[in-house]
């Protein structure tokens, strides 16, 4: 008669119980006969987000290779600073399609319209469509 297993060295508690020894293979791995607790147990763990309590959360300081915040941003507690603002106002322009000199010249909104497809016929390089460079 053959071993249990084929011989091929199968050692599994279920062979065991058919062998009708209920010892412990010593191939078995050491486990812990009841559960071990090093400590209290813990708190639940709470869904993470990306504020916490006191806002931002950065993992080690705002000076952190890990923390989203650059050392020198506004946000960052570091330095505060105030923004820029350019000393002079900067004027706000009108769009000027043509150059006031073409625009006197022209006293309908056709003649404007003229002119403007003309620009765009010389930027793209095209020859007037009469022939007329």
């Amino acid at each position: 008669m053959g071993t249990l297993g084929g011989g091929k060295g199968l050692d599994m508690p279920a062979l065991n119980a058919d062998r009708r020894s209920f010892a412990v293979s010593p191939r078995a791995p050491f486990a812990p006969r009841e559960p071990f607790f090093p400590g209290a147990p813990r708190p639940p763990l709470l869904p993470a987000t990306p504020l916490g309590p006191e806002g931002p959360v950065t993992p080690a300081g705002p000076r952190s290779p890990f923390s989203p915040l650059l050392p020198c941003s506004p946000f960052s507690p570091c330095f505060p600073s105030a923004p820029e603002i350019p000393s002079t106002p900067l004027p706000l322009l009108p769009f000027t399609p043509a150059s006031p000199e073409k625009r006197a010249k022209c006293e309908g909104k056709k003649k404007i319209h003229t002119i403007s497809i003309g620009l765009v016929y010389r930027w793209r390089g095209i020859t007037n469509r009469k022939g007329k460079g």
